[in-house]
Order: C-alpha cells, then structure tokens, then sequence
C-alpha cells in the first residue's frame, strides 16, 4: 500500500475502529475535545519499512497543545487495530508546553520489532492549570494510524 491511502483518523463517531466499541464512541465529558480537526496529532511518515533498502525506519509523532492555556500532560501509546496495548511512546504525564515531536522506530516494550501491519497511536492531553476563571480545555484525544512493514 501506498503512503497516499493513509490518513489521520476518521473524525467521526467510533474512532479509529469503525463498527467496533472503543472510548471513542463513549459519551466525553464537555470540557473534552475528541472529534475536531483542531490540534492533529501528525504522523509523518505514516509507513515504517524494516527491510534494509528503506530510509524509513521510523514515524515522527507531532503535537501542538492550543496556545496560551498552560502545560499539557501528555501520554501517547501505541495499540493493535483489535485495541490491544502494544507499547507506550511517552510516559503518563510528561509536561508540553509548546510543539512537541517524539521518534518511534516500530519496537514494543521489551525492544523487539513489531510485527507487520496497522497500528493506532492515542494521544490523551490534560491540562494542569487549575485554575478555573474561565472555561477551558481540559482534556484533548487524538489518534493516528501507523503502518508497519
């Protein structure tokens, strides 16, 4: 497949898996923000290819939180399309102020490749200003998929 059939998510109910429950299609709370085009999480590019001619080793995952509301803690993990936990790109609760990239090179925990196929990355974001003048954001949930072959 080619690296022009593969796009960010569907902004629809369901999420990334369509036709199967995720947290996607639960009810969110008001103050978060899941189906909007605003703040993607961009992958680039969006095919990780182990075989040795490929310089594509590897996906930038891109974030940029909205501006002027405080520090985000951000945590990103990778899942199968059946919704099984493969691995943790960033741990709960690191701190983004501004645009942030992070690498992944297609490895599970224990540092083994994963095996071929269609990977979802989730990004949840909460904000960790408390301070409750006006209303904001408080929580941002973006997905993206990632092919590896």
């Amino acid at each position: 497949m080619g690296d022009d059939i593969w796009v960010n998510t569907p902004n629809n109910k369901g999420g990334s898996s369509p036709g199967m429950d995720n947290f996607s299609s639960m009810m969110q709370h008001e103050n978060t923000i899941e189906n909007s085009p605003q703040h993607p999480l961009r992958i680039t590019p969006k095919t990780i290819e182990y075989h040795s001619t490929s310089n594509f080793k590897w996906v930038m995952l891109e974030w940029e939180p909205p501006e002027n509301v405080g520090v985000w803690s951000v945590a990103i993990n990778i899942f199968t399309l059946n919704g099984e936990w493969v691995t943790t790109l960033t741990e709960e609760g690191e701190k983004v102020e501004s645009k942030t990239i992070w690498i992944f090179e297609g490895e599970n925990l224990s540092g083994g490749k994963l095996f071929p196929g269609t990977y979802v990355a989730v990004l949840k974001a909460s904000n960790t200003d408390s301070s409750e003048e006006t209303p904001k954001i408080k929580k941002i949930i973006r997905r993206g998929l990632i092919q590896v072959n």
